[in-house]
């Protein structure tokens, strides 16, 4: 296991490629070196506001610079970073702000169509407050807000704190100790927050920048949001362990991202909710692409964006293993790499067991997915260790696959109920709450119907009163749920055609059947 927190292991990046470029934000350019100082200066500031070891610093920004800035800045003094998903509306980000039991707030005020000094307003009218110390019933763990353009101002009352101040912090702080809070999708009553700490994420960084093949030349296109493991893990840190260049990506608008990659020239491609308009764009045929590495080697976005001879890889993995378990590897021919989900990665076991039994499932043979190994979650936040995983230390995912002769994985479904929508994860049973709040719907059954460009969409059957139609409920969705959460078909039912199973429960296989034949017949 890896020796080392998440800032030591940057300051040994900026000692061994230290005037070599590592972030890219528009016209702002970092190199190893300034990267490292520029988090010593913003750790100085969060000292004088009481920042030290466990203190959970909260990160509500879309793809910039102070995103990963402010995270290593926490990482030197023992903070926990919790990493809050920007498409989030009121009430998730109250929960996830309670949940993780958020102290220290950094957000952007407004980007794009967002308002988030509205949305925290929605939270509680006593936010964003003045500046000084909070004390609010809704969020009562928030004590201060800081908007991203503070950060400066914060650095420089930082200058009175001695830098050997957060050196002395710095080395206090453990590789064992506590380092990210990331969310996953859950109902709403009980949000899923896996919490890693630095020694998994180090070690994790430099597992796959290996078996995806990075080197100092690579450069990778940063619009994955940096608030899931994949921005985070897969994309940043990774590209950061091989020497490598970060090329932000803050927003989705697709003629801006062939411009980042046509003057950027990013090498690595990690799929995102921006591929699809991409493959759809007049322009992208003649956008010069440099594309030739990363985690998309068994999808259909290869054949448009990478050339035949690309190095990009299939993995399988989530939010609780800090993403990818296993992957196939960029030496290996493509064949292979299109085959399957890959071979487990350096320290991982893998059981494929029979869901019923618990008993090993035979080679080709599906069952259950149960995964141990050095990057996997140290519990979910506020559980313990025993509620999470079995008595050898099993996570138990959830997910159907099996083994080869080769002991490369095949995924091949889920025993739980999720859907997966390019690249992200959504609950059904979270939009279904969300849908039978509105006061005018009885019921409602949420499925994933497949896709060609995304995976999988999500899929809604409805039971509601006459009058409600498709936009309605999805104005009313887009105000609960974060964007890619929102259906993106609605099909309005009677209670007589909505299929019901003996115990009056709706009836999925029936319905997932019907939304494929539905969405087949529309293409």
């Amino acid at each position: 296991m890896t020796k080392a927190t998440l800032a030591d292991w940057l300051d040994d990046l900026a000692a061994r490629h230290g005037e070599r470029e590592a972030l890219v934000d528009g016209a702002r350019r970092w190199t190893y070196a300034e990267l490292a100082v520029t988090t010593e200066r913003i750790a100085r500031g969060l000292v004088t506001v009481g920042v030290g070891k466990e203190t959970r610093i909260g990160i509500l920004l879309p793809n910039r610079a102070e995103w990963l800035v402010t995270a290593f800045a926490g990482f030197r003094l023992g903070a926990l970073v919790v990493a809050l998903n920007t498409f989030s509306p009121a009430p998730e980000l109250r929960r996830s702000l309670v949940h993780a039991d958020v102290q220290l707030l950094v957000v952007q005020p407004r980007f794009l169509g967002h308002d988030y000094l509205a949305r925290l307003g929605e939270v509680s009218p006593a936010l964003p407050g003045d500046g000084g110390p909070l004390f609010v019933p809704e969020v009562p763990a928030l004590r201060r807000i800081f908007m991203v353009d503070d950060l400066e101002r914060l650095a420089g009352a930082g200058e009175s704190v001695p830098l050997e101040v957060v050196r002395a912090l710095q080395s206090e702080v453990a590789p064992a100790e506590l380092a990210t809070v990331f969310f996953t999708s859950g109902t709403t009553a009980a949000p899923k927050a896996p919490v890693h700490d630095h020694a998994a994420l180090v070690h994790q960084a430099g597992v796959l920048a290996e078996a995806f093949g990075y080197t100092p030349d690579d450069r990778w296109w940063a619009a994955l949001p940096l608030f899931f493991t994949g921005g985070f893990v897969t994309g940043a840190l990774a590209t950061l362990a091989a020497g490598a260049t970060i090329v932000l990506q803050a927003g989705p608008d697709p003629d801006a991202a062939l411009d980042l990659i046509q003057h950027e020239r990013p090498t690595i491609l990690i799929g995102s909710n921006l591929v699809p308009a991409l493959l759809e764009h007049p322009r992208l045929a003649g956008t010069p692409v440099a594309f030739r590495k990363g985690m998309a080697g068994n999808t259909p976005i290869i054949a448009k964006f990478c050339p035949a001879d690309h190095l990009c890889v299939g993995t399988y993995g989530m939010s609780e293993t800090a993403t990818c378990v296993t992957s196939t590897r960029a030496t290996d021919p493509v064949a292979v790499r299109r085959g399957s989900n890959g071979r487990p990665l350096t320290g991982v076991v893998l059981r494929v067991v029979d869901p019923a039994s618990g008993e090993p499932a035979p080679s080709g043979v599906d069952g259950e997915i149960l995964v141990r190994g050095p990057s996997l979650m140290r519990s979910y936040y506020g559980l313990e260790p025993q509620d999470c995983f079995d008595a050898e230390g099993f996570f138990h995912t959830g997910d159907l696959g099996h083994l080869d002769a080769d002991g490369s994985l095949h995924f091949t479904g889920r025993l739980r109920d999720v859907i997966k929508s390019a690249g992200a994860t959504v609950s059904p049973a979270e939009v279904e709450a969300a849908l039978e709040r509105h006061s005018q719907v009885h019921a409602a059954c949420v499925v994933p119907a497949p896709d060609p460009v995304r995976g999988e969409v999500v899929v809604a059957f409805v039971v509601a009163d006459p009058g409600v139609d498709e936009e309605a409920l999805r104005a009313y969705c887009r105000r609960e749920l974060a964007v890619y959460k929102v259906p993106r078909h609605f099909f309005l039912r009677s209670e007589t055609d909505f299929p019901r199973t003996g115990t009056r429960k709706p009836d999925k296989l029936r319905l997932r059947r019907e939304a494929a034949a539905l969405l087949g017949a529309a293409t």
